[in-house]
């Protein structure tokens, strides 16, 4: 049906007619891109039942408890759950995770590393200025 009425309209139309069907439009609805100016997690230690599979050095890790929408832990997929291992190759625990990120320039990748079902995971963050 559409395409009934758009050759309808190329047939009787000047072909100035026609160019504004398909001419791209500046519609200010559009959203912008998402910045990502926070981490945007909440943490909690690592449950002893998780120490005790042996995965982790004493002190290491640190639980992601909450991912905050629309932060650079959303968009690096991270969840509830995760086991933040380490940032850009260093070991953090729940009181140099933070401190780690900060040492990272924002507009910077890093890679963060993480436990998740058992397994190692790596994904790269950014964190806009």
């Amino acid at each position: 049906m559409l395409i009934h009425a758009l050759l309808a309209l190329a047939l009787t139309s000047s072909p100035d007619a026609l160019a504004s069907v398909h001419a791209p439009t500046n519609d200010s609805t559009v959203a912008a891109p998402r910045r990502h100016t926070t981490f945007g997690v909440a943490i909690a230690p690592v449950s002893d039942a998780l120490r005790g599979m042996g995965y982790l050095l004493p002190g290491e890790g640190v639980t992601v408890a909450q991912v905050q929408m629309g932060s650079a832990a959303e968009a690096a997929k991270l969840l509830p759950g995760d086991v933040i291992l380490g940032i850009d190759g260093k070991r953090v625990d729940e009181t140099t995770l933070f401190a780690a990120i900060r040492a990272v320039p924002k507009g910077t990748a890093f890679t963060v590393e993480y436990l998740r079902n058992n397994g190692w995971h790596a994904t790269v963050v950014t964190i806009d200025p």
